[in-house]
């Protein structure tokens, strides 16, 4: 089989106060990933930095929990997500480093997460982030065989489009 044809095999890991500074340092990675976007450059330290409070209680609640994505017995990136209200989710970031990408374990981890949680779901996506919107058009249609809707939505000042669907 080849890469096209393989399914990924993967391991989610519950974020927890335990391993919260794999995320936090695996973080920083997923920050750079945006700099062409965000045009941010890394501090004086050389890191890239992020909102607080993005991460930290992570896990903590019910609310707000995540996973660390372990493929080929490699780190392989994180799904963060939120729960709006009850049976309500959104992918509040997910990042998959570049040595796994476009090998399907993207859309592998979040159909499995999907598959987790049934209920509505949201993905909001920055609209210059032309690669993820591709991703994510992708990644929901397998899943959902085309029924889910788009729309713009501004937050914080960034223009998104935001994905919806039930599944």
């Amino acid at each position: 089989m080849d890469k096209f044809t393989k399914k990924p095999s993967f391991d989610l890991e519950t974020i927890t106060e335990n391993n919260l500074a794999i995320l936090q340092n695996l973080f920083r990675y997923y920050v750079y990933e945006f700099s062409h976007i965000t045009l941010a450059g890394p501090n004086q330290t050389g890191n890239y930095d992020y909102r607080p409070g993005l991460i930290e209680g992570l896990g903590t609640t019910e609310d707000r929990f995540g996973f660390l994505i372990q493929s080929d017995h490699q780190l392989a990136g994180f799904a963060l997500i939120r729960r709006l209200a009850p049976g309500q989710y959104d992918v509040d970031q997910f990042f998959i480093t570049r040595n796994h990408t476009r090998k399907g374990l993207g859309a592998a981890v979040f159909s499995d997460i999907v598959g987790r949680y049934p209920g509505g779901w949201q993905v909001r996506v920055l609209l210059e982030n032309h690669t993820a919107k591709l991703f994510w058009q992708n990644a929901i249609l397998q899943i959902t065989q085309g029924r889910f809707s788009v729309e713009q939505a501004t937050e914080d000042g960034d223009t998104m489009d935001v994905y919806r669907f039930t599944r």
